[in-house]
């Protein structure tokens, strides 16, 4: 992975966080320590844009940038870093969304973040969220603490924002999506597609009615269904996969979680391709269960 993100509570930092001084003292040395590594690297680049860089340097400016006590002899260090070592990405807008990793009190930034995220990750292009911090934590006013290095799959980052992802669109186009996603989950735990499957309609649309944490629940266990045959799946005491008859029709059912919730997805083969049909959720009856 050679595509790298500064979290924005690093990249652009409150007067409040700044005025503390074994942070500001701490985050210059990690920083140009950390910059010092990436520009060694040939292989290493952080991701930027031009609104960033607007933001960047429009009044009233985020620490570090806007503090006269360093900008003299910090401000030429980065931007002669800048200069060799950023990757410009141009993108559409796209709106933001909460999350627990892209946090800062300014909307304009996380809306740039996560519109460069969200155009990464359709271009498939592999990247990480970065924070140098090696040797401390620091605690933001956001109240997050930053602990080492933190290198995510594109799974991880996509974890932020499921729901806006995933269906933006067509359901055509979220079927697409979520295949797409599960593709990154297969690469991201080591399993191997073992099976040709698809997405119903009907499917689709109950998954837009589930939260982001029940989705990544579902991901998790489709993923091990497609990556089992048969029988694997028949002795997976996680997906307790078995053959059912529904109003004549032949089905199989797998569970997505276990007694008492019993969350279950319902599927047909057809020509050695797998079509998941229907979710059924906590209290909600398929047959014959």
């Amino acid at each position: 992975m050679n595509k790298l993100m500064l979290l924005p509570a690093l990249a652009f930092i409150s007067e409040n966080d700044w005025s503390q001084e074994s942070f500001k003292d701490n985050y210059l040395e990690i920083m140009i320590n950390a910059f010092k590594e990436i520009d060694n690297n040939e292989n290493l680049s952080l991701i930027w844009s031009n609104k960033l860089e607007e933001i960047l340097w429009t009044e009233p400016r985020y620490k570090p940038w806007g503090d006269l006590n360093v900008r003299n002899s910090l401000v030429p260090i980065f931007y002669k870093f800048f200069v060799k070592n950023v990757d410009f990405i141009s993108h559409e807008n796209v709106q933001s969304t909460s999350s627990p990793n892209l946090e800062h009190t300014n909307t304009e930034i996380l809306d740039e973040y996560y519109s460069i995220s969200n155009h990464l990750i359709l271009e498939e292009i592999e990247f990480a969220l970065f924070n140098p911090n090696y040797s401390i934590q620091f605690e933001t006013e956001c109240n997050q603490t930053y602990s080492p290095i933190c290198c995510c799959s594109n799974f991880d980052i996509l974890k932020l924002q499921l729901k806006p992802f995933l269906f933006n669109g067509s359901i055509e186009e979220s079927k697409a999506k979520l295949t797409y996603v599960i593709s990154l989950y297969l690469k991201k735990n080591g399993l191997i597609k073992n099976n040709t499957y698809c997405l119903s309609s009907a499917f689709m649309r109950k998954v837009q009615t589930l939260s982001d944490l029940n989705i990544i629940e579902l991901i998790d266990r489709l993923s091990l269904r497609i990556s089992y045959n048969g029988q694997q799946a028949r002795e997976c005491i996680i997906l307790q996969d078995e053959f059912i008859t529904t109003n004549g029709i032949n089905e199989f059912r797998m569970r997505i979680t276990n007694r008492p919730t019993s969350k279950r997805v319902h599927y047909v083969i057809n020509d050695n391709v797998l079509e998941f049909l229907n979710y059924y959720g906590v209290g909600e009856h398929d047959k014959r269960l």
